[in-house]
């Protein structure tokens, strides 16, 4: 019986520390070093690599200037942390 106990207690302490991990961990926002409020565009997949960050909804750019356009290197991998549009009625 006295293993058991110790197999339950090391069980529980151990749920414990991977919860306690869990609600530790860094938020969705963090993904890539993108900051809050831009769009973030990786040449690399696992959001390696960003190359283009804005913070505008409505301007444009050349996505050439920043090394972004095939055949050399793609858009691989994105963060979208802008914030959602409100439409109008």
């Amino acid at each position: 019986m006295q293993i058991k106990r110790m197999g339950a207690t090391i069980t529980a302490t151990l749920a414990l520390a991977s919860g306690a991990a869990l609600v530790n961990a860094a938020p969705a926002a963090a993904v890539g070093g993108c900051p809050s409020d831009k769009l973030c565009l990786y040449r690399s997949t696992e959001y390696r690599t960003m190359s283009f960050a804005a913070g505008s909804t409505s301007a444009r750019f050349d996505l050439d200037d920043y090394g972004l356009m095939y055949p050399f290197n793609c858009i691989n991998s994105y963060v979208n942390n802008l914030p959602a549009r409100r439409r109008s009625p």
